[in-house]
């Protein structure tokens, strides 16, 4: 793909992939197959077999007949899915149309970049370039399942109020250059590339978040969920977005701000809250965490096992069973070699003892808080989050659905 990515993408016939030297090629067959889609287009991406497929839940009959479930992968990713793939009978010579689930399964060939998460961003932006006749588009980032039909996500958040575009807000942060500093802190990109992003952005014009945007109401989104209906408008938002993520670091949610802010004609935009989201999406997290997470589970059945067999709520120098299996999981990630490194993982060691007690009723046990600690919990939660009374821990196992007004009435699974 060239610098300018508003026009149209014309593959030549004599040429078996579409839009060849473009750096994102798929087979003519699928191409057609795309160009039929002419209502709702469900789509995801998985390169670098960086994320692990999730089937959608409860979708209805109407859309599993009317819309489009399209899954883009890469040939690492297409390997992995190898056991599970199912023809669906319907192959042109020498190309095969694959299913997993409700997945249409599209092999792309000739990734631009190495980064295989700024490859995501080519369908997840200029997704109507793919799909020139579709109407609506959901997209939902691979670490995420969608919970509920998606008719119903069309009608909650762009049907219902007239929007042609929904995103999320984030559910901490609201400034964009904030949004920088956090993505610097958490070693999310290079800190000098997103430096540079920022200050050009600042120099052309950009200030932080403050009431005065108002009836905006957030510079930064949650972008791992987009819902639009295809118009021109929309259309050229989504190319003038991937310029920037191009141009600059592939963390989208930096450069949505500015993109929205520099249009010429207003984009009308639905920024949701974000325990919206979390009720038509569960985050299944990214592979190499979910692998990680399923070792550290391991070692901490075996440190349940070890140190803490019958469930004792306080040992014998006066710690609790938490403390205790929490330093048995330390102990042991550090005989197997981890050292002091692991030990800066007790976070993730901490949730790691969560799922497993959470998982045998006979391990589970309120933790011990006092009224102040509860007080200062909830505070903070309101502070930060805007989510009232809900447990993190909990939700991210059970995908519990949260309270704000107006969202579906999901039951925990």
């Amino acid at each position: 793909m060239d610098g300018d990515h508003t026009g149209d993408l014309r593959p030549h016939k004599a040429q078996r992939f579409v839009w060849p030297n473009s750096g994102f090629d798929i087979h003519e067959e699928d191409k057609k197959d795309m160009h039929n889609c002419a209502g709702l287009v469900v789509a995801s991406a998985i390169f670098g077999s960086y994320d692990l497929l999730q089937q959608p839940l409860q979708v209805g009959e109407v859309a599993r007949r009317d819309a489009c479930f399209y899954m883009f992968v890469d040939e690492a990713t297409l390997k992995d899915l190898a056991e599970k793939i199912k023809e669906d009978g319907h192959n042109a010579p020498g190309h095969r149309r694959m299913k997993v689930g409700i997945w249409r399964i599209v092999l792309v060939k000739n990734l631009p970049y190495e980064d295989p998460r700024r490859n995501g961003k080519i369908p997840k932006l200029l997704l109507h370039r793919l799909f020139p006749n579709m109407r609506f588009s959901l997209w939902i980032d691979a670490k995420l399942q969608l919970l509920i039909d998606p008719f119903q996500v069309l009608e909650r958040f762009l049907w219902r109020y007239d929007y042609p575009f929904a995103i999320s807000n984030h559910y901490r942060r609201f400034d964009v250059f904030v949004e920088a500093e956090a993505n610097k802190a958490a070693g999310k990109y290079d800190n000098a590339s997103i430096d540079r992003q920022m200050e050009a952005y600042r120099s052309d014009g950009m200030t932080p978040y403050s009431d005065a945007k108002f009836p905006i109401v957030s510079d930064v989104p949650e972008g791992c969920v987009l819902i639009r209906e295809h118009l021109p408008l929309t259309n050229l938002f989504g190319c003038l977005w991937f310029n920037e993520v191009d141009r600059f670091t592939s963390r989208d949610q930096l450069s949505f701000g500015y993109t929205r802010d520099r249009m010429s004609v207003p984009l009308d935009v639905n920024m949701f809250m974000d325990c919206e989201r979390r009720n038509i999406v569960v985050q299944i997290y990214h592979k190499d965490l979910l692998l990680q997470r399923a070792a550290e589970e391991a070692i901490a059945q075996q440190a349940l096992k070890n140190r803490d067999p019958l469930g004792a709520g306080v040992d014998g120098v006066g710690q609790t069973r938490e403390q205790t299996l929490l330093k048995a999981v330390v102990d042991e990630k550090g005989e197997r070699g981890g050292g002091d490194r692991e030990k800066e993982d007790s976070v993730a060691l901490e949730d790691a003892i969560d799922n497993v007690v959470l998982r045998n009723p006979q391990l589970q046990r309120k933790r011990r808080r006092s009224p102040q600690q509860h007080r200062k919990r909830r505070r903070h939660e309101a502070k930060h989050s805007m989510l009232y009374l809900i447990d993190v821990k909990a939700e991210s196992v059970r995908g519990l659905a949260c309270t704000c007004s107006g969202v579906f009435p999901i039951s925990p699974r």
